[in-house]
C-alpha cells in the first residue's frame, strides 16, 4: 500500500540543505592566512618605498655634484628594489586568491550539484503524490488525522522547496561572480608579470647608469661638473634648433578635430600627481628653454614608477634618443594616437611595457618614468598634440636643417599650433 509521509521527504530535506564545505574548510582557512601576511608585507614594503621617496626629494633638493648623483643612483637602486619585491609578492597574492577562488568555485558547483538532484527528486515525489487522489490518501492512511498531517508536511515542503530553488539561484549567482573575478585576477597576475619584467630591466639599468657615471667622471668632481656644463650646451643648441624647424612648419588647426576643453577627458598618468613645471610660458620656462616656452608638463616623479596611457589609443611610435651620443632629447618616449583627435607623448621613462602598433586602453602600463634623455632630474614629461598636426620625423631627413647630434633619431615633431596644453583636458 503507498503511503507518502514525512519519513519520504526528511532525507531530501537533509540532502538540500547540507553543504559541502567540510573538506575544503581548512584550505580556504590556509589561503587566507597567507593572503593576509603577504598583504601586511605589502604594507611593510610600501613603507620603506614611502621612506626612499623622501631620500629622494631630500637629495634631489641639494646642489648637483657628483657625490649626489651616486647618491641619488643608490637610493633609487633600493628603492627599484623594493619595488620588485613588492611586484613579486603582488603576484603571489593574485595566485594565492586565484587558489581560493578555485576552490570557492568547486564548493558551489559540487552545491549546485546536490541541489539539482534533490530538487529533481522532490518534484518527482510531489508530482507522485499530486497524482494520488484524495480518496486513495483517506483509505491510504488508517487514520484521517495521519493524511491531513501527510499533506500540510508536503505543503510545508513545497514552501521550502521554493526558498532552496531561490537559494540555488543565489548560489549560480556568487558562482558567476566568482569566476569572473577569477579571470579579472589572471588577467592582472599577467599584467604584474609584465611589470616585474620591466622594473628588473630598469634596475639593471640603474647599474649600468652608476657604473658609467663612475666611469666617464674618473671619479672626480671637476669633470662632473664639465660634464653636466657640456649637456646643457649641447641641450640648448637641439631645442633651438628643434623650435625653429617647428615655427616653420604650416599648420592650421581645425578645433573641430578636437574634444571640446573638459576634465576628465584625459586620465592622469601617473597614481600621485606633483606637477613641477607646466605648460606654455612659465616662471622657468624662459630659463629653462632657449624657445622660452614648455611644450608639455612634467611630473615629479621618482624612477621606476609606473606610467599608465591617460586614453585608449594605438601605439604610434617608440624611441630612445639616448642610443645616439650627445642627441639631449626626449630619452626613452612613447606616441600614442588615440581616436578623439588628441595624441599623447610620454618621454624621459626608464623602460617601455607596450610596442609599436599595439592598440592599449586607457590607464594601462605603458613604461616606468625615469631620467633619459636631457633631465635634471627623475620625472615625467606629457605633451598633448592635436593628432592632424604631429608626425614622427628622423631629424636627419628635414631638408637643410640637420639637428645637432641626432640627426639618426626619430621623435614626434609639430608646428607650435599643434602643441596643446594637457591640463586642458586631465
Amino acid at each position: 500500500m503507498y503511503r507518502f509521509s514525512l519519513k519520504h521527504i526528511l532525507p531530501i530535506i537533509l540532502l538540500v540543505f547540507i553543504l559541502p564545505v567540510f573538506m575544503s574548510a581548512e584550505s580556504i582557512s590556509e589561503l587566507r592566512a597567507k593572503i593576509n601576511e603577504r598583504n601586511s608585507q605589502l604594507a611593510a614594503i610600501q613603507k620603506e618605498i614611502d621612506k626612499y621617496e623622501l631620500e629622494l626629494e631630500k637629495v634631489g633638493a641639494e646642489k648637483s655634484t657628483l657625490i649626489t648623483a651616486i647618491k641619488k643612483l643608490d637610493i633609487t637602486r633600493n628603492k627599484l628594489l623594493a619595488d620588485v619585491r613588492k611586484t613579486q609578492t603582488e603576484i603571489d597574492n593574485e595566485t594565492l586568491n586565484i587558489q581560493k577562488l578555485s576552490i570557492e568555485i568547486s564548493e558551489k558547483e559540487e552545491k549546485i550539484q546536490q541541489n539539482n538532484q534533490a530538487i529533481a527528486e522532490a518534484i518527482r515525489r510531489i508530482n507522485e503524490a499530486d497524482n494520488f487522489t484524495m480518496l486513495e490518501g483517506v483509505l491510504a492512511d488508517e487514520k484521517l488525522s495521519k493524511f491531513w498531517e501527510t499533506m500540510e508536511t508536503l505543503d510545508r515542503f513545497q514552501v521550502e522547496l521554493k526558498k532552496d530553488v531561490e537559494r540555488l539561484q543565489d548560489i549560480k549567482d556568487a558562482l558567476f561572480e566568482n569566476k569572473n573575478e577569477v579571470e579579472a585576477r589572471r588577467t592582472t597576475l599577467v599584467s604584474k608579470k609584465v611589470e616585474l619584467d620591466g622594473k628588473k630591466g630598469v634596475v639593471e639599468q640603474n647599474k649600468a647608469e652608476t657604473n658609467s657615471l663612475l666611469k666617464v667622471t674618473k671619479n672626480k668632481e671637476l669633470t662632473y661638473q664639465e660634464l653636466l656644463d657640456q649637456k646643457i650646451e649641447q641641450r640648448e643648441q637641439f631645442e633651438q634648433e628643434l623650435f625653429e624647424y617647428e615655427s616653420q612648419l604650416q599648420f592650421v588647426l581645425d578645433p573641430g578635430r578636437l574634444p571640446s576643453a573638459g576634465k576628465g577627458i584625459l586620465k592622469w598618468p601617473l597614481n600621485h600627481i606633483r606637477i613641477t613645471q607646466q605648460f606654455g610660458k612659465t616662471s622657468d620656462s624662459g630659463r629653462l628653454y632657449s624657445s622660452g616656452t614648455h611644450n608639455g608638463i612634467d611630473f615629479g616623479v621618482s624612477t621606476g614608477t609606473n606610467v599608465y596611457a591617460a586614453l585608449g589609443g594605438v601605439v604610434e611610435g617608440v624611441g630612445d634618443t639616448d642610443r645616439y651620443a650627445g642627441c639631449l632629447s626626449y630619452g626613452k618616449w612613447v606616441l600614442i594616437r588615440h581616436n578623439n583627435g588628441l595624441s599623447t607623448l610620454y618621454a624621459h621613462l626608464s623602460g617601455f611595457a607596450v610596442s609599436v602598433g599595439e592598440g592599449v586602453s586607457t590607464e594601462q602600463l605603458i613604461g616606468y618614468s625615469g631620467n633619459t634623455g636631457y633631465s635634471t632630474g627623475p620625472h615625467l614629461h606629457l605633451t598633448v598634440f592635436a593628432s592632424q598636426g604631429v608626425k614622427l620625423q628622423k631629424l636627419g631627413d628635414i631638408p637643410g636643417r640637420p639637428i645637432t647630434k641626432c640627426s639618426a633619431a626619430t621623435i614626434p615633431v609639430a608646428p607650435r599650433d599643434a602643441y596643446l596644453d594637457p591640463l586642458i583636458y586631465l
